[in-house]
């Protein structure tokens, strides 16, 4: 799936058919000998996280990782650890956190009421402008700053869409 302003799937075509992704031996979910309701994942989702769960095995830090969880992540919006490692990812790689912003901007637009969603915006805005130092400013000061100004206006325009959006 691929969401207008998610710029992570540079190359539609299966990952095992990429030469990015040669090196890498994808890890298959498993479900134990005799699942009880086993869930029916398309082939394309099954092979992103083969591939994800061989990355973070790897403990890998790399763009194309960062890009593989995007990937995943629009699937499949409230998987948790893909947003867990994408969060670790962004640091590790010191990413343009304001692309970064724009990126779940886009995502929000589908999925305003995603909690993972929210949590990584909320993590994205501290690595910014962190809460204590916010907090020591005078409010016109805090006001004044363009990382809380975006934030407000973010905030704002979801609000006004659902005012019952209050993640």
């Amino acid at each position: 799936m691929r969401i207008d302003g998610c710029s992570d799937i540079e190359d539609p075509a299966p990952l095992a058919q990429q030469a990015a992704w040669q090196d890498v031996e994808p890890i298959a979910q498993d479900d134990g000998p005799s699942p009880i309701c086993p869930i029916a994942y398309t082939d394309e989702y099954r092979e992103m996280m083969g591939y994800l769960r061989a990355v973070m095995a790897a403990g890998e830090e790399s763009a194309r990782a960062l890009a593989l969880s995007g990937r995943v992540i629009q699937a499949n919006p409230g998987h948790y650890t893909a947003w867990v490692y994408r969060k670790r990812l962004v640091e590790a790689l010191a990413s343009d956190i304001g692309a970064e912003l724009d990126w779940v901007s886009a995502l929000s637009a589908k999925h305003p009421k995603n909690y993972q969603l929210w949590h990584h915006r909320e993590a994205l805005v501290e690595r910014l402008w962190p809460a204590r130092a916010a907090l020591a400013l005078p409010e016109d000061q805090r006001l004044a700053n363009p990382v809380l100004r975006r934030e407000l206006q973010f905030v704002g325009s979801a609000l006004d869409e659902d005012a019952k959006n209050f993640h």
